[in-house]
């Protein structure tokens, strides 16, 4: 392994204590490193440790034949004592362990790296404590979003726990959980987001120049997570790629405390199955559900069952749902259809419009999406631009006499682009 000279490694450590000592200096520490120089590494985060300045740390990490990143107790580097906030972007092949006691961390991300075909991704994270341990070396962390391939994690070393996302990525999905004796996430918990589908997508050097997409499915492996903290979770984020088991089904029904739910289901880079649908009958129990999104609502069965579950806010992609939803969710208060412009929504088949007008307890409409014209600026583009501008004129207004009274209609003008 490549050792750092002696020299210059002092007069590295040296210029970094200085900087970290001066009054008003930063706050974060930016540390690229790479595990040919791990004694380096280590000698680095030593000498910011002592620095209460030092309270933001993000570690850029490149591995050589798969050798790994330790961030773990040693005598040089006892604990971390200053870091809140941690962001750790992990080589590809990775094996990573985080059990270096941080008592005042309260926010850790590790992310992937984006790449244009396939993001990278490390192989394996674990989070646990160290050995002989006497106490839990994340006591204070509050959030904590991790992407990765295998994932062991140990929910006993972060008690004060918040938010935890998390992504686990093709092929070769692995999650060991350790729960605390109860059984349970800590009912701090109450924030949940989680995907395990992603799709590769491969360019496919031939001469055809083809692409291709490796798709991974693997949602019903969060099950043991989702049940951990069906209890304590009030916000829940989950991607459905797959039907779900019948394991993954019993922790839907038992997170009856939810009050806002997030379905990803199709139509982005986590669509790792055609066809997926989710049966609205395992939200039924949610009594206390207010707030529910997801980007395919066509793609939800037995909508009937919605009638039991007190929604006021609903976000789906776009109108054509409407007729069968709309319904049963008669108290809804805000209505957001993210790919819909107002004239759109103005020309959508009659039904959109009679669902509209049933929900009488609705006080925003919200519209994400906007005509467009980007054209060569002429005579003719002119005066189609100023009959796009007139037709959302139209749109609006009509949709603001088909609506409650006193509700507010949020939807982008057309967008021009001449040249």
């Amino acid at each position: 392994m490549y050792k750092l000279p002696a020299k210059l490694l002092k007069a590295y450590l040296d210029a970094l204590s200085a900087l970290l000592s001066v009054d008003g200096g930063g706050r974060s520490f930016t540390l690229v490193a790479s595990s040919p120089a791990r004694d380096g590494t280590e000698a680095a985060l030593a000498a910011v440790a002592p620095h209460a300045a030092c309270e933001r740390l993000e570690i850029d990490w490149c591995t050589t034949g798969g050798q790994g990143f330790d961030l773990v107790p040693t005598k040089r580097l006892p604990s971390l004592p200053h870091v809140r906030r941690m962001r750790a972007c992990l080589d590809e092949g990775t094996m990573a362990r985080f059990s270096l006691p941080m008592p005042r961390l309260e926010e850790l991300t590790l992310p992937e790296t984006p790449e244009m075909f396939a993001p990278i991704v490390s192989r394996a994270v674990g989070l646990v404590p160290p050995s002989n341990a006497r106490s839990q070396p994340f006591p204070a962390l509050r959030r904590l979003s991790v992407t990765t391939i295998g994932l062991v994690l140990n929910i006993a070393t972060m008690p004060a726990l918040e938010h935890l996302g998390v992504k686990l990525y093709y092929p070769q999905v692995h999650l060991a959980l350790t729960l605390p004796p109860s059984g349970t996430l800590p009912s701090s918990l109450t924030s949940l987001d989680l995907d395990a589908s992603t799709v590769h997508t491969i360019a496919m050097m031939e001469e055809g120049g083809d692409y291709g997409e490796d798709r991974a499915v693997h949602t019903n492996q969060l099950a043991p997570l989702l049940s951990a903290g069906a209890r304590s979770v009030r916000q829940l984020a989950l991607t459905i790629a797959e039907p779900p088991n019948a394991d993954l089904a019993a922790a839907l029904r038992a997170a009856t405390g939810l009050t806002s739910l997030q379905l990803r289901l199709t139509g982005k880079e986590w669509a790792a199955q055609d066809g997926t649908r989710l049966d609205c009958s395992l939200l039924g129990g949610m009594a206390l559900l207010r707030t529910l999104s997801t980007d395919e609502a066509q793609r939800l069965d037995n909508p009937t069952t919605l009638a039991a579950v007190p929604l006021a806010e609903l976000a789906i992609e776009g109108p054509a749902a409407l007729p069968a939803i709309a319904p049963h969710t008669p108290g809804l208060t805000r209505l957001e259809l993210a790919g819909c412009s107002a004239e759109g929504l103005h020309t959508a088949e009659p039904a959109v419009g009679q669902a509209l007008h049933g929900l009488t307890a609705l006080r925003c409409l919200a519209l994400g999406g906007r005509e467009e014209l980007s054209r060569r600026n002429s005579p003719e583009t002119i005066a189609e631009a100023r009959g796009m501008q007139e037709r959302h004129a139209v749109a609006m207004a009509a949709l603001r006499a088909l609506l409650p009274a006193g509700c507010e209609v949020q939807a982008a003008e057309p967008a021009m682009h001449l040249w």
